[in-house]
């Protein structure tokens, strides 16, 4: 079997407007939760460059049972083919880990390479969600979670919204859109509450912070 290590991430999210009745989608596919989880993600943007945050991001995350942090690099390209789109890791891992220790040095370390808080986005809670195969789709994983947001400046302003995401590995870009698409069609998800652009996105935007 090919390792995850070897191929790439590609990911959708899905813009959930009633959670009560996409559980119930999920349980009446016999779907079952194999893991809970909840994190929070600091995001950090440089002090005198401006970024892309749609492409690239630089965040410490904290999980909620670990007494410690980790720098986490990502960068994705985004593509859209034949009206589809998804954005793909840059790097085979996935998102990279560039150091992991006390939460205090993670910070300090963050601010000698020159980069500033920007905003919080909280996991408060995140389950996995595993679907058996059927004729079109073969078994595989969604993640449902809620998440609080806010910007580092005005932190007692907060929001919250319910998304999900699935994941393909894999570089063949034809086989990963017929793998989304079979999803999508299984999970009756309409192509309008998709998108590719990453939570830390969703979150700047909604945000305000261009």
């Amino acid at each position: 079997m090919t390792s995850k290590k070897m191929n790439y991430e590609s990911e959708i999210r899905i813009f959930i407007n009633d959670i009560e009745y996409f559980i119930k989608k999920l349980l009446n596919l016999n779907a079952k939760v194999i893991k809970r989880y909840s994190f929070i993600d600091e995001v950090y943007t440089p002090n005198n460059e401006t970024w892309d945050i749609k492409t690239k991001c630089i965040r410490i995350r904290t999980y909620s049972d670990s007494e410690e942090s980790k720098i986490l690099l990502s960068s994705v390209k985004l593509y859209k083919i034949k009206g589809f789109e998804f954005k793909q890791s840059k790097y085979p891992e996935g998102k990279v880990v560039l150091y992991t220790g006390k939460k205090d040095i993670v910070i300090e370390i963050l601010k000698d390479l020159g980069f500033k808080h920007l905003f919080t986005i909280e996991k408060v809670k995140g389950e996995l969600y595993e679907i058996p195969a059927t004729h079109n789709t073969d078994k595989f994983i969604i993640a449902v979670e809620k998440i609080c947001y806010y910007s580092s400046k005005n932190p007692e302003k907060r929001e919250s919204k319910y998304l999900a995401e699935l994941e393909v590995w894999g570089e063949n870009i034809d086989d990963i859109i017929k793998k989304f698409k079979n999803r999508i069609q299984l999970l009756k998800i309409s192509e309008k509450d998709i998108t590719n652009n990453s939570v830390p996105y969703i979150v700047f935007k909604n945000l305000g912070f261009f």
